[in-house]
């Protein structure tokens, strides 16, 4: 049977299952009704919808501009991590890497910088579930220097990691520097392999990281490629099926690479990408996969999995072990 995307009754052992949660976007997940608090105050119209349009990487990444346009601050900001964190807590997140490109809310100035930064952290160590930031930058987009020297400042106090996001026709050696630079004290990760294949996925092996944005198009060069799939392999794909369905990478869940890449060996993790923009939950994610053949205990291997890849690993398996303790 064909499966699409979308939200869907959640199986209590599924919704109760404790998760971790490596690919999430914080201004993806931005409550609507916050949106449309925050335009109120500023006398602006409201976003009523943050679904994308159409099926491909360009026009998912559209919807984005509503909220970069309205939470330009660091109270702002704080707010959206605060209302993130709750309700990924009630979804039995027990550990999440939230990520966010701080130059697309707050002007390109290290104080400006360092607020916004500093005020989404705030809100992380207040909160219940245990988190960790990621800091990101969009390709093709200037001062991708400062926001890694930016991130680098706050490595060791919350942030772990530094990832390149955005349009992937934009290869990420015209971010090298930057790049490189955050590796220096913070983990990294790269999306690729999400709009385009294996060539982006090589290009961003070239710098070394710990993990992958999606990769899943990886599965392209098994039998033409083998040895790029191979070295790819060594490499923890961070997979986001919703999305992957939403920018058109497969047209189908029954078409995800995900199967054949746990069955050769991938470590990889299930998650939600954009929780508001692909309208979804980690537990929604993770039934899809179930009903897809894949067993519970499987499932929970894959937050083991998780953990074992989270850019604070002891913090993760903690958050994990002690939730399955109770």
């Amino acid at each position: 049977m064909t499966q699409k995307a979308s939200m869907r009754t959640i199986p209590p052992e599924i919704a109760l299952l404790p998760k971790v949660s490596l690919h999430d976007h914080l201004d993806g997940g931005v409550r609507l009704a916050t949106l449309a608090d925050i335009a109120s105050a500023k006398g602006l119209p409201a976003p009523t919808t943050l679904r994308p349009s159409g099926r491909s990487l360009v026009e998912y990444l559209k919807p984005f501009s509503h909220v970069t346009s309205l939470v330009t601050s660091p109270d702002l900001l704080a707010r959206i991590t605060r209302e993130a964190l709750d309700d990924l807590e009630a979804d039995n997140v027990v550990y999440a890497e939230l990520r966010f490109a701080p130059l697309l809310h707050v002007s390109p100035d290290p104080d400006a910088l360092d607020a916004a930064i500093a005020a989404v952290l705030d809100e992380m160590r207040a909160h219940q579930v245990t988190s960790r930031l990621i800091v990101c930058h969009l390709r093709g987009t200037e001062h991708d220097e400062l926001a890694a020297s930016g991130a680098l400042r706050f490595a060791g106090r919350g942030v772990v990691g530094f990832d390149l996001a955005g349009d992937e026709s934009i290869s990420p050696h015209a971010h090298a520097k930057a790049i490189r630079t955050a590796h220096e004290g913070l983990a990294l990760t790269l999306h690729a392999g999400e709009a385009l294949g294996p060539d982006s996925i090589r290009e961003s092996l070239s710098y070394s990281p710990e993990r992958l944005g999606h990769g899943v198009r990886i599965i392209e060069a098994k039998s033409a490629e083998p040895a790029l799939y191979k070295a790819t392999s060594t490499r923890h794909l961070e997979v986001c099926p919703s999305s992957n369905i939403h920018t058109g990478v497969v047209s189908h869940l029954d078409h995800h690479p995900v199967h054949t890449l746990l069955d050769d060996g991938f470590s990889l993790s299930i998650n939600t990408d954009n929780r508001t923009m692909s309208n979804t939950t980690l537990s929604n994610e993770i039934s899809l996969l179930a009903t897809a053949d894949i067993s519970l205990s499987m499932l929970a291997d894959l937050q083991d999995a998780a953990a074992r890849a989270a850019f604070d690993r002891a913090a993760a398996q903690a958050a994990l072990a002690s939730a399955r303790s109770v």
